[in-house]
């Protein structure tokens, strides 16, 4: 080899090392039994968890779309639970992918991950180029993104195994002993709202304001709370104590509410003319997850209209006031509702179940959070 060989061949690893971004991982629990190389120009990361019943159908499409493209591109199911939760899951859900661990949950923290099922599609750098709904990346967006991509990594160079070394204690299940426990974390930072499931709790984990918004299903900005008391918290709530969890989660910490109301701007729900949908149109299995959240819908399997309102005002990012909701809020329905296009969403909820809506400025609950009285 020559000195010019030489020369470009330093320049082009100096090159690839440079802009290459890793995927950090707690732990690989299996390679893909499909794919047919570890070198590959494309990687799938499919977020998911073992209590997430939509996430099984992402899964099988996702194998389906893995066995037709077995070169050149790799998928990683990616769950923030522990290995063992994982493993004892595959026993009863064999799958052929790619299983990994983020028990640390640093790559689900990177791309912004907020719902379940979630797919991001990374180039052999770490770049991301495609995110949403697994079930929305179709195969002629995989064959788009191949022909773009040349530059070849290989799994064990795109997805680091970084423990935080984890002791074995420290990654056991945690099961609280009360009907609520609350701890507040040492971070500086405002946390996100987290919520996850662990047997017959709800596990919430993120700043005091998005606790209680969760726990009213009610949009964050309707609360108002000081800097200081709007402190990082990991909350268990028993699923027997949910509905009276906010009153019981304030008294704990020293605090009371002040109900006012307030002019905002909101969306309204009339529920005049309405006719929801019975809970025989969707049916996931007992132990699936409610919610199936993508990038233009929500699809929903035996809830309540408070829980959907909750996460339709997360994804329009607004505060959402109902009237003449009538005994709408005391039965379980089954949704599907569109809520990219306003447009759209308009007429979808209109057409299909009846509900009149309208985005204006409105008179709307407000919540005052603050030290109580001694």
């Amino acid at each position: 080899m020559n000195i010019k060989s030489i020369y470009f061949s330093v320049i082009a690893v100096l090159v690839f090392s440079v802009g290459f971004s890793q995927v950090e991982i707690s732990q690989k629990i299996q390679d893909s039994k499909i794919a047919q190389s570890s070198e590959n120009k494309l990687y799938f990361i499919d977020f998911w968890a073992t209590w997430c019943g939509p996430c099984v159908y992402a899964n099988e499409y996702l194998t389906v779309l893995q066995k037709q493209f077995s070169n050149d591109f790799y998928v990683v199911s990616l769950s923030e639970e522990n290995s063992a939760i994982i493993e004892k899951h595959l026993k009863k859900h064999p799958s052929e992918l790619a299983v990994f661990s983020d028990f640390n949950s640093q790559t689900m923290k990177k791309f912004g991950v907020q719902f379940l099922p979630y797919g991001v599609l990374i180039n052999a750098y770490g770049n991301k180029l495609w995110e949403g709904s697994p079930t929305d990346f179709k195969p002629n967006d995989l064959q788009r993104f191949l022909r773009r991509s040349n530059i070849r990594g290989n799994v064990d160079d795109v997805f680091i195994v970084k423990n935080n070394n984890l002791s074995e204690s420290s990654i056991q299940d945690y099961k609280p002993t009360k009907p609520i426990e609350i701890k507040r974390l040492n971070t500086v930072d405002n946390l996100s709202l987290e919520v996850s499931k662990e047997d017959s709790y709800v596990k919430l984990e993120g700043n005091l304001q998005e606790v209680l918004s969760y726990l009213l299903k009610t949009h964050a900005s309707q609360l108002y709370l000081s800097k200081d008391d709007n402190a990082s918290y990991q909350i268990y709530v028993h699923t027997s104590v949910l509905e009276h969890a906010f009153d019981e989660v304030l008294e704990e910490l020293g605090l009371v509410a002040e109900t006012l109301t307030k002019e905002k701007e909101c969306l309204v729900m009339d529920f005049k003319n309405a006719q929801l949908w019975n809970t025989h149109q969707i049916d996931w299995g007992e132990d699936a997850e409610s919610f199936l959240i993508g990038d233009t819908e929500i699809q929903a399997n035996d809830v309540y209209l408070d829980d959907v309102k909750f996460r339709l005002s997360l994804v329009l990012d607004l505060p959402i006031k109902y009237i003449n909701i009538k005994d709408f809020n005391t039965s379980l329905h089954d949704w599907q509702i569109h809520y990219k296009y306003y447009s759209l969403m308009e007429q979808n909820l209109l057409d299909v179940y009846g509900i009149n809506i309208e985005k204006k400025n409105d008179e709307i609950t407000t919540y005052h959070i603050k030290k109580a009285p001694k």
